[in-house]
This record gives structure tokens, sequence and C-alpha cells, in this order.
């Protein structure tokens, strides 16, 4: 419409806008989503290890979206959606894989 209108200047800067936008923008998105990945724990383990894992997991670094805690017979079952960095997501699972209390893990997106 700028260009039917006369205005070359006008439409070439929003063009020239657009395309910038769209080879930018994926290189954006990569850093964003490195910094905000998301992920969901399972645990099971005994129920008087429930203070234990709950303090490992808030002092993890990652921001908590969702938690839940049920039990089967003497088993508590523990899930949590956490967001935040990979690296963060990568030591707490690593934490969690090593503790010798834990009797099932499971993560996933």
């Amino acid at each position: 419409m700028g260009i039917g209108a006369g205005e070359w200047g006008i439409a070439l800067t929003a063009a020239a806008f657009t395309v910038l936008v769209l080879i930018l923008f994926p290189s954006i998105e990569r850093v964003i989503d490195l910094r905000r990945e998301s992920a969901t724990y399972t645990v099971t383990c005994g129920e008087g290890e429930v203070p234990r894992f709950e303090s490992v997991v808030s002092s993890s670094g990652l921001k908590l979206i969702a938690r839940t805690v049920g039990r089967d017979q003497s088993t508590a079952v523990l899930s949590w959606t956490l967001i935040g960095r990979h690296d963060c997501h990568e030591r707490l699972a690593s934490a969690l894989f090593d503790d010798p209390d834990v009797k099932t893990l499971r993560t996933g997106s």
C-alpha cells in the first residue's frame, strides 16, 4: 500500500524491519528457551523423606509451577513441574537420580 501511495521510504523501511525480525527472532527464541525450559519430575520415596526432597527441589534454582503429593501404601509419590535454566534441570535430575532414597524417578517435558 505504501508503494502504491508513492511512499517508497516508508514501505522499504517496513520491509527491512520485517526481514530483520524474521532473521533475528529464531536466535532470540533459542536464548529464551534455554532460560525457560520446563520439566515435570515424579519421585517415589519413603514417607519420611518428603521434607528432604522438598528442600532439594526448592534449592534447585528452578521456579515451581505445580506440585502434587500422594501416597501409595507406605510410599510417597511427589511430583513437581518446574521451569528454569537447562543447567539447573540437569543438576536436579542428577541429584535425584543419584539419591539412594529415590525408589523411582520419572522426568518429562
